[in-house]
């Protein structure tokens, strides 16, 4: 038996079993981890679960009848600070606590039984009255936007800054893109079409439905070569003829290519290549009828790298984001780390992601350094949090599903906005309220904003 515990007793609300009772031929070996042990911290303990003595119940715990006969016991990770009150008896002194320091170290408040009793107490009434409403009168739950047009009267105006960044859609270019992408540390990477050389013409590859899909996914284009029927290549003459003494026979023997095929190349950075052929391979299997749409697919993706390799700023910055914990056995070199980050993909769309979280102080701190963010940085953005991981933190991790995107798949449409009540369009606006939009400058004065024309 392992569990997770805190020293306080409570975890997530629930009361931990006592683990008092300690097998005699293992008395030696635990006691010397049980007297560096303090309030807070964070433990797993392995061992027996039996009942105990009757006469040592105790009728006001949950778990009262029994007890976990401790093996071993892991310190997961200490409390380093000096704690600004005990949690275990926050609840009797909450008169004699501020609430400035409960609010400064909530993480510490919400660990207290009071806290926890009224959070499960919001989270039943809301319950309930959802289920009432739906239950009883039939009520649809549908949401309406956050963000909306800023109207005179009514609550206070919360003001968000709009910030599009328009994608450039860039015309072809010759094959001296070849060379120029392996000599700047870039891939070639090729995607076959089973007899796709007939199906697909060269207009639709130069200028039409696929080359649109490439672009879409940020390429410049789309080189292609066809296999013609007696092994020959057709395609444009700068890249055939590159294709000699043999190199032709490599090809196809690589790609697996047989007469009739296409094949379609992406060149560049290994993350901007992948997205641009897994962009093309999902056009063509649709296009094929390939894809059984009445089946029900899922599949996790994991071991994705901590960190990618950012070319404008000339610096590694998070896949994921800088909170995500680094496998342990890349802990030697963060740089080239896997991220302990899963997404779950269902009939070939994304619905879920996330990951485990670094609970520990030095962790951050190296993942922080490693992304450029110096110590005095680290502080003054994030001291916050390092102050928090020293309080005991537990390994914790989540994910976030997209409903939206369940939706769409579950109601087989191919947009999400068509499972939303009001949603925005790809550029981020709405078109029932016309927003973004400009607001009362009376509004930017009391909020202390003023707007400024910028000039080259």
């Amino acid at each position: 038996m392992k569990t997770w515990a805190s020293v306080s007793g409570y975890a997530d609300g629930w009361p931990f079993i006592g683990f008092m009772a300690l097998l005699p031929f293992l008395i030696c070996g635990i006691t010397p981890a049980l007297r560096r042990l303090r309030l807070e911290y964070v433990v797993a303990v392995e061992g027996l679960v039996r009942y105990r003595p009757e006469e040592a119940w105790n009728p006001t715990m949950k778990t009262g009848k029994i007890e976990v006969a401790a093996e071993t016991i892991h310190l997961i990770n200490p409390v380093r600070l000096a704690l600004p009150f005990l949690v275990t008896s926050a609840d009797d002194a909450h008169d004699v606590i501020t609430e400035e320091v409960r609010l400064r170290y909530r993480y510490l408040d919400l660990r207290c039984q009071q806290m926890n009793d009224n959070l499960r107490l919001r989270h039943k009434v809301s319950k309930v009255i959802r289920q009432y409403l739906e239950d009883v009168h039939g009520f649809v739950e549908i949401e309406t936007p956050i963000l909306s047009k800023s109207t005179p009267e009514g609550a206070r105006d919360y003001l968000v800054p709009s910030r599009i960044q328009v994608s450039e859609v860039f015309s072809g270019t010759d094959f001296q893109i070849f060379m120029d992408t392996l000599q700047s540390g870039g891939v070639i990477k090729a995607l076959v079409v089973p007899l796709g050389s007939n199906k697909y013409s060269n207009t639709s590859l130069k200028k039409g439905d696929i080359y649109k899909e490439a672009i879409k996914s940020g390429a410049k284009g789309v080189p292609f070569l066809k296999v013609l029927e007696n092994g020959g290549l057709e395609g444009i003459p700068a890249l055939t003829s590159t294709l000699e003494n043999g190199k032709r026979e490599d090809l196809l023997n690589q790609c697996s290519a047989k007469p009739g095929d296409l094949i379609v190349f992406a060149v560049g950075q290994p993350s901007a290549v992948n997205k641009t052929l897994g962009r093309l391979r999902l056009y063509f299997a649709c296009d094929l009828g390939v894809i059984d749409n009445s089946t029900h697919s899922i599949l996790w993706v994991t071991d994705f790298p901590m960190f990618e390799w950012n070319e404008s700023e000339l610096r590694l910055e998070p896949l994921h984001h800088p909170f995500t914990a680094p496998n342990p056995n890349d802990l030697s070199d963060l740089s080239t780390a896997r991220a302990l980050a899963y997404d779950m993909v269902y009939n070939g769309i994304e619905i879920g992601g996330g990951s485990l979280r670094i609970y520990k102080r030095d962790i951050q701190e190296k993942v922080l350094q490693t992304i450029g963010i110096t110590p005095d940085q680290a502080e003054e953005k994030f001291g916050y949090l390092l102050e928090a991981l020293d309080f005991g933190a537990p390994p914790h991790g989540g994910i976030a599903y997209g409903l939206d995107r369940l939706v769409m798949l579950l109601a087989g449409e191919s947009s999400i906005r068509d499972v939303i009540a009001f949603p925005k369009t790809t550029t981020a606006q709405c078109s029932l309220t016309k927003t973004p939009s400009r607001v009362d400058p009376k509004q930017l004065r009391e909020l202390s904003y003023s707007i400024e024309k910028f000039t080259d």
